[in-house]
């Protein structure tokens, strides 16, 4: 600008200020203009004039701003700092006085203002210039607490953060950085270098990779992470990934920041990782199955020993093949691959077979899966074969055997029956099938003691089966479908897995259902045999008794006689006083009772005549026992009589019956010694078709040893000169020439019972 301008300048000032009014009107125009309020007050303090700025921010229009001071349009608060602020301008007129206030308008809403203010020194007049400054010192506020948040993010971080000027010296040190390298933070900042940190010449390097524009380094004034090695306090050198950038201010550099992370952890993960992974191959290479794996299109990527050893191809021979090369159905891998899309990309235990380089075919074990990438696409397929030939030769073999021991089980005469642990039919061969009646169908998962005719039985079988390893042999009964109960000799054992383990019970079982008959019969045959033995020895000595018996009574008989005649005739001729009339007597009855024994002889050796006719055996009995009814040895015995009211009448002989009768009923007496109770019972067995008659006491007893000699002949219990021992012998051979036959029970001390036996059958008189 030249200086004939500034004098027209100057000069038109001048002409301005002539003209107040003018000047009055373009001041108010450039006020208005102003961003900041501004108030004209005269020299009362009276504000004469409010621009559109200031009337907006103090909430009043000109007409309400006029003529007011400022008490009027501060708050009480703010008034204090305005007085002090007028105070220095009435004192410095012409010079500008400020001072940040808050202010409440009458809007109401408080705000932090810059207050300006000049006092005219002329004429007194004061012009105020209100800034709104509440806006900025919330951003200063914002920006201090986003500073402070960003210092707690950067002091708190897991990398280590560490800033320097461009001479190197640190400025920051975060927690990062002093966990890993060791340092407390007031130990670093303004007394340590960064090539401190570091291995000697990277600090150096770094800065220079700064500085210079190179691309591979990442934009200008920037470091991509570059791999360092830092130095701790302790002096351990660990590798770090680094990254820095050059700080400006006003283009100007004024520090570099670092972040580095420690790699110690990733180092030895990835050491670890990589001894993992040359061990999982060292153990995929040397594995004893085949390992394939393929790409895309099934073809060979890698081929391991076990595969070599195997199909007896070298690797180079196979790698870059398809795979349904070394398949004996080539077809087949094309079918293996959907398998795997539908089978969530894997397939286990797949058998197939696998062409060998010699032409031979092995039976192989096949599980295949996808092969995927870190992002989970699919790159191929990984197949881990195990040869089975072997095991599918000797599965075939055992189960060659298997059927040749089933069919053995199957046709089997005998019963084979085994059940699981919780005593459920597992099998049930054909020779059960024909012994019990039962189809195997209906029978299988049944409960075996549910066929056991005793189910305790089977259980104490159970029990001892469980405390011995040995097998178990017993006789006992099973139920068959029918109900009939058949008898079986069982074998009974336990049944083990391969491994020894318990698994069940295996049963064979022979059926002696017949057999048992047998020896039924023929214990009964045996026991008539011997029955019918000890009959005819018993009738022979008998019979030859019988002999001795008449031959003796003949000869004694006529003697007996003469005695008697010649004693009776003495006796009439001696009076009854004389002396020798007692012994004469005596002499008659030992006689008498010699004869009685004679005849006893006779009746035993059937020298008698025996006449039959129909009786009724009650009455007979009735007889019998009317015999002893008013004598004084039957005085203290209870009789209990019960006869059958229906008894039939039979064939035999009434005398010699009751003989019988009367026998038994003197025995029974004198078993009781006068005292006690005898039982006489009548019975029809219609299915023996026979009578019995019962004398049951209540006695002594019969003594075991004695009970074989009860029937012989002058064998007697009683003492010398009471009995002669025929009455028992005779009355068997009664009862036997009536084709019946006597029975007896008794124990020492719980009385006799006799039970004497009588057919209905008619009889031949003899």
């Amino acid at each position: 600008m030249d200086l004939e301008s500034v004098k027209n300048g100057r000069a038109k000032a001048e002409e301005l200020k002539s003209d107040p009014d003018e000047f009055r009107r373009r001041f108010e125009t450039a006020a208005e203009l102003a961003t900041d309020g501004l108030l004209m007050l005269d020299a009362e303090d009276r504000i004469v004039f409010a621009s559109a700025t200031a009337v907006e921010l103090l909430g009043l229009n000109q007409d309400e701003l006029y003529g007011k001071g400022p008490s009027d349009i501060f708050t009480s608060g703010s008034r204090e700092a305005f007085s002090s602020l007028l105070t220095k301008a009435d004192h410095e007129p012409g010079r500008r006085h400020s001072k940040e206030m808050r202010v409440t308008p009458a809007w109401g809403r408080s705000m932090e203002v810059l207050v300006h203010i000049i006092r005219q020194p002329a004429d007194g007049y004061l012009f105020i210039s209100l800034e709104d400054i509440s806006l900025s010192k919330m951003m200063e506020k914002e920006l201090v607490k986003s500073n402070q948040f960003l210092r707690k993010i950067i002091m708190n971080s897991v990398d280590g953060i560490i800033a320097a000027d461009i001479s190197g010296t640190i400025l920051l040190f975060n927690h990062g950085a002093a966990r890993m390298l060791g340092w407390a933070e007031e130990d670093v900042i303004g007394r340590m270098h960064v090539r401190d940190l570091m291995e000697a010449g990277q600090a150096e390097e770094i800065m220079q990779r700064l500085r210079r524009d190179d691309p591979h380094d990442g934009p200008a004034c920037m470091l991509h992470p570059i791999q360092v090695t830092m130095k701790s306090r302790s002096g351990e050198k660990f590798p770090a990934h680094l990254s820095a950038a050059t700080i400006f201010d006003g283009g100007e550099e004024v520090a570099t920041v670092g972040i580095f992370t420690d790699l110690r952890d990733r180092v030895a993960m990835e050491k670890a990782l990589e001894e993992t992974r040359d061990y999982l191959n060292n153990v995929l290479e040397n594995a004893f199955d085949l390992i394939i794996t393929t790409d895309t299109d099934s073809v060979i990527v890698s081929f391991n020993r076990g595969g070599e050893r195997m199909l007896g191809y070298n690797r180079e021979e196979v790698i870059g093949r398809k795979l349904n090369n070394l398949f004996a159905d080539p077809a087949e891998i094309t079918a293996l691959l959907r398998r795997l899309e539908h089978f969530d990309g894997s397939v286990s235990n797949y058998e197939t077979r696998m062409r060998c380089k010699n032409g031979e075919l092995l039976d192989m074990s096949l599980t295949m899966s996808l092969l995927t990438d870190n992002q989970g696409k699919v790159i191929g397929t990984v197949g881990i074969s195990k040869d089975v030939t072997a095991r599918k030769k000797a599965e075939a073999a055992l189960q060659e055997t298997k059927d040749y021991l089933d069919a053995i089980v199957e046709n089997a005469t005998d019963m084979i029956i085994t059940t699981n642990l919780n005593k459920r039919i597992v099998s049930f061969n054909r020779g059960a099938e024909r012994i019990l009646g039962y189809r195997r169908d209906e029978i299988l998962g049944v409960h075996i003691e549910d066929l056991y005719v005793e189910r305790e039985e089977r259980q104490a079988l159970a029990r001892y089966l469980s405390d011995q390893e040995a097998a178990v042999n017993y006789e006992t009964q099973l139920r068959a479908k029918d109900g009939s109960v058949v008898d079986i000799d069982l074998t009974l054992s336990h049944l083990k897995s391969p491994s020894g383990q318990i698994i069940g019970t295996v049963g064979i079982s022979k059926d002696i259902t017949e057999k048992k008959r047998f020896e039924i019969e023929l214990r009964a045959t045996q026991a008539q045999l011997k029955e019918a033995q000890l009959q005819l020895m018993h009738s022979e000595k008998m019979a030859s008794l019988g002999k001795l018996a008449t031959s003796v009574a003949h000869e004694i008989n006529n003697p007996l006689g003469g005695i008697l005649l010649f004693c009776e005739m003495i006796l009439e001729e001696i009076p009854d006083g004389d002396v020798i009339r007692p012994d004469l007597l005596q002499i008659r009855d030992q006689t008498l009772r010699c004869k009685e024994i004679v005849k006893g002889l006779l009746e035993f050796g059937r020298m008698t005549g025996t006449h039959y006719t129909f009786i009724d055996i009650n009455r007979t009995v009735e007889q019998g026992i009317a015999l002893f009814a008013n004598q004084a040895i039957f005085q203290n015995i209870k009789v209990n009589s019960r006869l059958h009211p229906r008894l039939p009448q039979i064939m035999g002989d009434a005398s010699q019956l009751n003989q019988v009768f009367t026998n038994l009923i003197i025995n029974a007496i004198d078993s009781m010694e006068g005292e006690g109770e005898l039982t006489i019972e009548t019975e029809l067995d219609e299915a023996a078709e026979e009578v019995t008659v019962r004398f049951a006491d209540t006695g002594r007893g019969i003594d075991p040893e004695v009970m074989p000699r009860l029937f012989e002949p002058f064998f007697t219990t009683k003492p010398v000169g009471e009995g002669v021992g025929l009455g028992l012998s005779t009355s068997y051979s009664i009862v036997k020439r009536h084709h019946g036959r006597i029975e007896i029970d008794s124990e020492p001390g719980r009385g006799a019972s006799f039970t004497v036996h009588l057919p209905l059958a008619g009889l031949e008189e003899e």
